[in-house]
């Protein structure tokens, strides 16, 4: 709730932060042409302090000239953004974050949009399991309408579901999954799920649903989940 305590904004730190993507676009030039820049800048937990918008187009300003300078197939990713950018689901959010990108000017500088589709249902909830395919559509194309007339392609780098406290089994975790998935592709959206391993540390509780969105859990041991979503993309 107060990340400032320990971590600094990487606009307060706006050197260290080009140098660190210039380090890594320097040594992975041929594995990775794909950048995203930041991690749901319009959340204080990620921006460090509250969100604006205004300060995340001096970031990607200063640093994507950088990654394409470094190789020109480089192409640039808009953070991922924590919703649909249509209604506040977590404290300190904002909403109308890429908008008022757009209109500070960052078009010029990112190649791809981005987007994390949660829901509150996919932390916590008592639901019945079809409930969360249709849910989570619901912000994928709530937020694809917002932004229909943007000419740049969009993806989704993270989604999931978490399997603790929910009224719903792995296995049909699985099922939403390939769901969404298809779902995604018939909007021309590359969908990746978050995360592959369950993890572990000092800035999490063991109470913490972040900690077991996994497909595999952090002995690298297959979960429920991981072997129903491969059943049911072996279907497509």
């Amino acid at each position: 709730m107060i990340p400032s305590l320990r971590f600094k904004s990487p606009i307060d730190t706006l050197d260290h932060y080009k140098a660190f993507c210039e380090r890594n676009a320097i040594r992975y030039k041929e594995q990775i042409t794909n950048w995203e820049i930041w991690n749901e800048p319009n959340t204080l937990r990620f921006w460090i302090r509250n969100p604006e918008p205004s300060e995340y187009v001096k970031l990607v300003a200063e640093t994507a000239p950088l990654i394409k300078k470094i190789n020109p197939k480089n192409k640039t990713v808009f953070a991922g953004l924590m919703g649909d950018d249509l209604r506040v689901i977590a404290p300190f959010q904002r909403i109308n974050y890429i908008q008022e990108c757009i209109d500070a000017g960052i078009d010029q500088y990112i190649d791809i949009y981005n987007f994390h589709p949660y829901d509150p249902i996919c932390y916590m909830a008592k639901k019945p399991a079809n409930v969360y395919f249709p849910t989570i559509a619901g912000v994928i194309d709530s937020f694809m309408h917002k932004y229909r007339d943007v000419k740049k392609p969009f993806i989704i780098s993270e989604i999931g579901i978490c399997p603790l406290w929910l009224k719903i089994s792995q296995t049909e975790i699985g099922k939403v999954y390939k769901e969404l998935y298809l779902h995604s592709i018939s909007k021309k959206i590359d969908c990746y799920f978050w995360v592959l391993t369950d993890f572990k540390g000092p800035e999490y509780s063991r109470w913490n649903p972040e900690t077991a969105f996994g497909l595999i859990d952090w002995d690298l041991k297959e979960k429920e989940m991981y072997k129903s979503f491969v059943t049911e993309m072996k279907k497509i």
